[in-house]
């Protein structure tokens, strides 16, 4: 795969290679799992006291950037917070804070 660099939040731009063997699917899953993993040990924190949208040491917390092995690339402010608080108050997925994980189930 080539790949251009973009600016944040702007479609990734790549060409898939030619004459690429396909890959099988459990190999496949296991690379979208261990990506998932890194995004999730290099973005992801929970927050040190209970979590509130309107906390102003959270949104004053400075962002995080990640890219995607597409090139695609993004900045995670709040959010970061967010995902794994769901995972510790289940009534957040149920509000609709945690769209994420409801699109992960």
């Amino acid at each position: 795969m080539l790949q251009e660099a973009v600016g944040e939040g702007q479609p990734a731009k790549w060409k898939k290679k030619d004459n690429l063997p396909e890959v099988h699917p459990s190999y496949h899953n296991l690379m979208v799992k261990e990506l998932m993993q890194d995004f999730a040990a290099s973005v992801l924190q929970v927050s040190d006291s209970p979590y509130d949208d309107n906390d102003e040491v959270i949104s004053n917390m400075p962002t995080v950037s990640y890219e995607m092995p597409n090139g695609y690339n993004q900045h995670f402010g709040v959010e970061r917070f967010r995902i794994p608080e769901c995972l510790f108050n289940p009534a957040l997925i149920k509000a609709r804070l945690c769209p994420f994980l409801l699109f992960l189930s």
